[in-house]
């Protein structure tokens, strides 16, 4: 889910908010939080180690991390949790497929059961 940011030129100009979903970037993210995002041209470009979001074509977005880059220039991609799917399988990504470049993350609410006091 994406969270549009205000007009340009507002504060909120260059920034995206991401709500987290799944556990593939456990611990780092979890399920339910918030990830800022700054966008392309805002800041500093990506480079590996960073934690970006990303779109493929047909694909939902994603939260990754880059890897380096491989010699076609693609950045290769990879969760930090168990649960994430293997690098080789996530395959790689151009410079402009990347939606943002996470800077901050903002603990969520956790959905699950909760106990009665």
């Amino acid at each position: 889910m994406t969270f549009r940011a205000p007009a340009m030129g507002t504060p909120w100009s260059g920034w995206r908010l991401f709500r987290v979903r799944g556990r593939s970037m456990a611990p780092t993210f979890r399920d339910g939080d918030i990830a800022v995002g700054r966008l392309p041209g805002h800041g500093r470009p990506p480079r590996p180690g960073d934690v970006v979001c990303v779109r493929r074509p047909g694909e939902l977005q994603m939260i990754k991390r880059l890897g380096p880059r491989a010699a076609d220039g693609r950045f290769r991609l990879s969760g930090d949790g168990p649960a994430s799917a293997p690098s080789i399988d996530l395959g790689g990504v151009s410079e402009c497929q990347i939606v943002a470049r996470v800077v901050v993350r903002v603990p969520g609410f956790r959905f699950g059961a909760r106990r009665r006091q």
